[in-house]
């Protein structure tokens, strides 16, 4: 469960980062993907808190792979050209 909850904090920030830009390698990817959502992820239990909401593990998870999709799902257009400027290594 907690190997979860890091790939998921980690594929947060990574959306975020993609959201905000595309030009970055693969060290600032690495690095910079984690902290933002741990941070994303801070604030979004700040907010469940605010607002008196119960929470457990199952529910964070499931707010986290939405969030994910939604900020995919609001990004797909660029990610599709992302995905077109990949080179591919020629076997």
């Amino acid at each position: 469960m907690l190997l979860l909850a890091f790939i998921l904090c980690y594929l947060f920030g990574l959306s975020v980062l993609w959201l905000i830009a595309r030009k970055y390698n693969f060290a600032e990817l690495a690095g910079f993907s984690f902290l933002l959502g741990i941070g994303f992820e801070t604030f979004l239990l700040f907010l469940l808190d605010v607002f008196n909401i119960r929470y457990s593990p199952g529910v964070i998870i499931g707010i986290n792979v939405f969030v994910i999709v939604l900020i995919n799902g609001l990004n797909y257009k660029n990610l599709l050209q992302l995905k077109n400027g990949w080179k591919w290594p020629v076997i």
